[in-house]
């Protein structure tokens, strides 16, 4: 008789359902609770699915690095082909080494600094435009990285490229189409098909159409620009456009269209929410603004520069300290293609690993006062004392996030740019409360109070 295999710990949950109806009630406590409750491995059942969160930080490397060729994308993310289609983020296999080779060199050092300039001046515009008084701080940090993305991912860093109001109107109405339908799918006990005609179901169709027009319109217009002198283009699309297969043929529109689609996704709506969280963290501690306008002040006024960087360490600080408490991503997914053993359990094909950012950042074993923003943690002594993977906001081994360099350039002068302007408070004590989608969103707009800072700018 073959015994039975040791099933982790975990929530009995409901009959067929098992937990999806508590974590569909409040994701991040459900979470957390488990996570405090049951230990490094736990097990749950979601409708039929078998889960395994995993919270220590080698098992998460296991997962990512060391044993990564057992695990593939989720079932979560593979149902986001219906609106990013086979872009970078959803696609595996050879489709996607080919893609990650062609998209590689855009993001590689050389071009990432070259995109400085289009950043910081393209902050500094959208910061000077703004008035006195409250500001919705989400939708306008929304329209500014859709600005940058387009200009220096997709543009060439032609100001002509950026985003126009049309766009901006269309995108931040069909990206919250998009997340609304994904939290409400989020922990769904039995989820309809996407042909049965409902409302939400119709109003994802108008959402992914109205992206389309907007990522036509980018295609077209790089297309239709001038070669770039020199040997390859500087901007993403410009490499995508140019790239060859071995045979000489180029990428289809249909590819275009999701990767395009994909970057603006994952790359722009990202870093809106990690400056977001930042602004509305710093807005409630003025000792943290105050230290982060003194150094910003070092710079006598000028729009930041990548040079400026390495008298930027506490604006880098801060955005480490944003994306620990509010990572982009609650958690990350990988099914199980080859059975595994996870801190002394079997894992079985076909399940699925969750790791949690949201939970990891805030694990006292590696963060002490976890809950506290506290930017002035992250010296050098701390970040080498760290366990690799008590930190992962942009996943990591083969598949992290192809974007990371170009993410923290941007947070670190778009801050910049935005302090050296502004002096920033909140209009109340109302703790930030997010809800979770594709990303970890406010669960209602942030309203900051903007007064000038009495300091000249150039």
């Amino acid at each position: 008789m073959i015994a039975p295999q040791p099933v982790p710990p975990g929530p009995p949950g409901l009959p067929v359902i098992g937990s999806a109806l508590a974590y569909r009630k409040d994701p991040f406590g459900f979470l957390e609770r488990i996570a405090r409750t049951y230990g490094e491995v736990v097990y749950s059942r979601f409708a039929g699915q078998h889960f395994y969160m995993i919270t220590r930080p080698e098992h998460v490397e296991q997962v990512l690095v060391g044993r990564r060729e057992r695990y593939g994308k989720d079932r979560f993310i593979r149902t986001l082909a219906v609106v990013i289609g086979q872009g970078l983020l959803v696609s595996e296999g050879a489709l996607w080494r080919q893609q990650r080779r062609r998209m590689a060199p855009a993001f590689a050092h050389r071009h990432v600094g070259g995109y400085a300039r289009t950043i910081s001046g393209c902050a500094g515009e959208h910061a000077a435009a703004w008035s006195a008084g409250v500001i919705d701080v989400g939708a306008a940090m929304m329209r500014m990285t859709l600005d940058i993305a387009l200009r220096a991912l997709f543009g060439g860093g032609d100001p002509r490229a950026g985003a126009s109001d049309d766009d901006a109107l269309r995108v931040g109405r069909a990206f919250t189409t998009v997340s609304e339908f994904f939290a409400d799918a989020v922990g769904k006990p039995v989820p309809l098909p996407l042909w049965v005609p409902t409302a939400r179901h119709r109003g994802l169709r108008r959402a992914i159409a109205e992206l389309d027009v907007v990522v036509a319109r980018v295609i077209g217009q790089r297309r239709a620009a001038p070669p770039v002198p020199g040997d390859s283009p500087l901007d993403l699309l410009g490499m995508l456009l140019a790239a060859r297969d071995d045979d000489g043929a180029a990428m289809d529109d249909r590819q275009l269209r999701d990767e395009v689609l994909t970057l603006l996704l994952a790359g722009h709506e990202t870093t809106a929410l990690t400056l977001t969280y930042a602004l509305a963290l710093i807005a409630r501690d003025p000792e943290v603004q105050a230290r982060l306008a003194a150094e910003v002040a070092q710079l006598g006024g000028a729009a930041p520069t990548l040079e400026d960087l390495p008298r930027l360490a506490y604006c880098e600080q801060v955005a480490l300290e944003t994306m620990r408490l509010y990572p982009a991503a609650a958690t990350l997914g990988r099914e199980v293609l080859e059975p595994d053993e996870i801190g002394g359990y079997p894992v079985p094909r076909g399940a699925t690993v969750v790791l949690s950012p949201w939970v990891i950042h805030r694990d006292p074993r590696h963060y002490a006062e976890p809950l506290r923003f506290w930017p002035g943690r992250w010296t050098a002594e701390f970040r080498r004392q760290l366990p690799r993977f008590a930190y992962f906001p942009f996943g990591g081994g083969q598949r992290v996030c192809i974007g990371e360099a170009f993410a923290m350039l941007e947070v670190r002068l778009a801050l910049a740019a935005i302090v050296s302007r502004w002096q920033i408070a909140a209009v109340d004590d109302a703790p930030l409360a997010v809800v979770q989608a594709i990303t970890v969103r406010p669960k209602d707009p942030v309203r900051l109070r903007l007064s000038p800072r009495e300091a000249p700018h150039g």
